[in-house]
């Protein structure tokens, strides 16, 4: 599965979401949204492989369509990874608070991030965005240094 890069998937999206933050930014959040997603998702890739499981097997564990409950859940696993470098994206809640608050088993979080949102104007405003985006900029910053010291 060499075309499943999270890591590039994550700077796409935070590069987008930046573009739209100041006209659209219910759009902005939910593109940012993707960027702690694909952020779990290369890190959970990561430390499954640290432990031994062929990368193929680990990225087909966090393929699909987000389930964010068991994406929270392989996050832990992060915390538990004998690598300190990915140990760095743990917990999620401390490079993104307002986002993950949304990304946990919590009740509703399916249905925060449902892409009818970007257009109801139920969810995310002018602030949200703006948080976001400071928050998708951390989380890319965080993913390009790990990149480039070869722990993901």
């Amino acid at each position: 599965m060499p075309g499943d890069d999270y890591v590039q998937t994550a700077l796409v999206m935070a590069e987008a979401g930046a573009a739209l933050a100041p006209t659209q930014p219910r759009s902005a959040c939910y593109l940012l949204g993707y960027v702690a997603e694909c952020t779990l998702k290369a890190a959970a890739v990561a430390a499954l492989t640290k432990q031994g499981i062929p990368p193929a097997d680990a990225k087909q564990g966090v393929k699909g369509s987000p389930d964010l409950s068991r994406l929270a859940t392989l996050h832990r696993l992060i915390a538990l990874t004998p690598s300190a470098r990915l140990r760095r994206l743990a917990p999620l809640d401390r490079l993104a608070p307002r986002m993950s608050a949304r990304l946990g088993p919590s009740e509703g979080a399916e249905e925060h991030w449902h892409p009818n949102h970007r257009y109801d104007g139920s969810r995310w405003d002018d602030q949200a965005a703006r948080d976001y985006l400071v928050e998708a900029e951390r989380m890319t910053r965080t993913l390009i240094g790990l990149r480039l010291e070869g722990a993901l």
